[in-house]
């Protein structure tokens, strides 16, 4: 966690953990959430815009890349033009949620279970944009903000985002226990990812 932080006069106040880097290409159709405040979706995990083939060998224990020079050089291998593409940092809160026991509970990434490195390189300059929640089976689901369309039910700004973590942790929570089936459009466990644009 960046104590001195404080990004678009927002602190942050839970342990987050360096995730690592990703590309997105951010454009929308704004009618798939009929949100007119939202103009694009800076989401950690979006199912429809794959910009490069996952690299296996190179990802983390987080299933990111630990730095923005790993994409590039995968990007070049694959003959992707990142030209137009954003990229981003992702933080990850320390614990995730558990829709069946309905509490928080320490995570075990790749690199504790399969012995995956994860040497993430802090970017010298970046800004929050928000926070993301998506489900956890084996590596990061679907933002159920966007994809699950979930921002309907929940505060978000114009990136499709969560502005501050207590917002999106309590609704983790109370959707979770008030829904007869427990879930945020797909099943979890839940993680809480905090998106940084690198400047």
């Amino acid at each position: 966690m960046h104590e001195k932080l404080k990004p678009n006069g927002i602190t942050k106040v839970a342990p987050m953990i360096a995730a690592g880097y990703g590309v997105q290409n951010i454009s929308i159709d704004r009618n798939w959430l009929g949100l007119e405040h939202v103009k694009d979706s800076y989401c950690a995990i979006d199912c429809t815009e794959q910009i490069i083939e996952y690299d296996f060998p190179r990802i983390n224990g987080h299933d990111f890349y630990d730095s923005p020079s790993i994409i590039e050089e995968i990007a070049l291998e694959q003959n992707v033009n990142l030209e137009g593409v954003k990229m981003f940092y992702y933080e990850v809160y320390n614990q995730e949620f558990d829709e069946e026991t309905l509490a928080w509970r320490d995570f075990k990434d790749l690199s504790r279970i399969e012995g995956i490195d994860s040497d993430v390189q802090t970017p010298s300059h970046f800004t929050f944009e928000g926070f993301d929640i998506c489900p956890y089976i084996y590596t990061p689901q679907c933002s159920v903000l966007f994809c699950n369309q979930v921002a309907k039910n929940v505060p978000v700004n114009e990136h499709c985002l969560i502005s501050d973590f207590e917002t999106a942790k309590s609704f983790i929570e109370s959707e979770c226990r008030n829904s007869e089936i427990k879930q945020l459009g797909e099943p979890g466990p839940y993680r809480i990812y905090a998106v940084y644009t690198i400047n």
